[in-house]
C-alpha cells in the first residue's frame, strides 16, 4: 500500500505563553524515521497545530502518541514550576 496517511491535531492552551513553551520545546525534536513520516508544527496564538504525513499507520500512531506524551510532560513541568 503506497497511500500517504495524513493527520492533524489542534491543541488549545490556556494562553499564548504556554502554547509557545510547548511549541519551542517540541520543534527541536525531529522524527527519527524521516523517510517514513513528516511532522510539521505551527503556532497560532494559543493554538498548537501539528500535521503529520506518514507511509504507515503504525508509524503515524506511534508519533501521535509520542507527541501527546511529550505535551503532557511539558504541561506538568509548566504547572510544577510556574510562579504565576
Amino acid at each position: 500500500m503506497n497511500d500517504i496517511l495524513n493527520a492533524q491535531l489542534t491543541i488549545p492552551f490556556a494562553n499564548e505563553k504556554h502554547a509557545k513553551i510547548v511549541y519551542e520545546t517540541l520543534r527541536v525534536d525531529q522524527e527519527p524515521r524521516k523517510n517514513l513520516i513528516q511532522r510539521q508544527l505551527s503556532l497560532q496564538s494559543n493554538l498548537l497545530i501539528i500535521n503529520w504525513s506518514a507511509k504507515e499507520s503504525r508509524i503515524l500512531r506511534v508519533s501521535c502518541q509520542s507527541i501527546l506524551e511529550h505535551i503532557n510532560s511539558i504541561l506538568n513541568t509548566i504547572q510544577a514550576f510556574e510562579l504565576d
